[in-house]
């Protein structure tokens, strides 16, 4: 799957005045705020990106922006695909579904719901955040778009 620069606004640069995610890289922030102008929201900073990226990345325009998010996501669907799909397939086959054609309606709520619950996907969506932010991370500082 590709991603297009309209597809979704950047989260990267996003300033509130609560703080919640990282405006570099999307993880957990940690009270550590960027001010990008006078009476503006700030920019809040988990403890890596404050002394590493906040101000490379209030620098770029928002094409720029969302270049790295694309880059980030198409990288981390990559990385993390197999996880996903093997936290899906032992859901499957725990319920005794060996086949799709097995799958119905009054079955299909119960795996959903068993999938959503599983370690193993908690895990894979983990890793797929994860793998996303430190793409981010690698990006801003090394300025690696392709164009």
């Amino acid at each position: 799957m590709t991603w297009s620069h309209s597809s979704q606004p950047s989260l990267l640069g996003v300033q509130d005045i609560f703080p919640a995610i990282c405006a570099v890289c999307a993880r957990r922030s940690h009270g550590l705020a960027y001010g990008t102008k006078l009476g503006e929201p700030v920019w809040w900073l988990c403890d890596f990106c404050v002394y590493t990226s906040a101000m490379k990345v209030s620098e770029m325009n928002t094409m720029k922006l969302n270049q790295f998010e694309i880059m980030a996501m198409e990288h981390a669907a990559k990385e993390t695909v197999e996880d996903v799909l093997d936290a899906i397939f032992q859901q499957l086959w725990g319920a005794g579904i060996k086949s799709l054609e097995d799958m119905n309606g009054a079955n299909y709520k119960t795996v959903l719901s068993s999938v959503a619950g599983s370690d193993d996907y908690k895990t894979a969506v983990q890793k797929i955040l994860l793998t996303y932010s430190n793409q981010i991370r690698k990006d801003v500082q090394t300025q690696a778009i392709p164009f």
